[in-house]
């Protein structure tokens, strides 16, 4: 009767024993996604880094692009307008000398 209360109350113990050694490898299997997951997150948020730089400097190459092709068009009007206003005057010489 002493050994069969003894070998009870071990076998009890071992039954514990793997329970808990289960309950602790399942939170083992859990830490080990969690830092994938994690790992996953971080190499995610590398990326977009990534991608955002290159967008913001792909804006700024296309705006600096806008703003060169604007002032070529500016300049470009001012010197048609400078050309017009040469010309009318040009015209009314002209026709100040005829009328004379």
């Amino acid at each position: 009767p002493r050994h069969q209360q003894r070998l009870t109350q071990l076998s009890n113990q071992l039954k514990t024993l793997r329970k808990k050694l289960k309950a602790e490898e399942a939170r083992r299997n859990n830490l080990i996604r969690a830092e994938s997951r994690l790992r996953n997150l971080k190499q995610e948020v590398s990326r977009a880094k990534k991608e955002k730089a290159r967008v913001q400097k792909e804006m700024k190459d296309r705006e600096k692009m806008y703003r060169e092709h604007s002032k070529k068009k500016e300049l470009r009007l001012t010197r048609m307008m400078k050309q017009k206003r040469r010309t009318e005057l040009e015209k009314r010489k002209l026709l100040q000398k005829l009328s004379k």
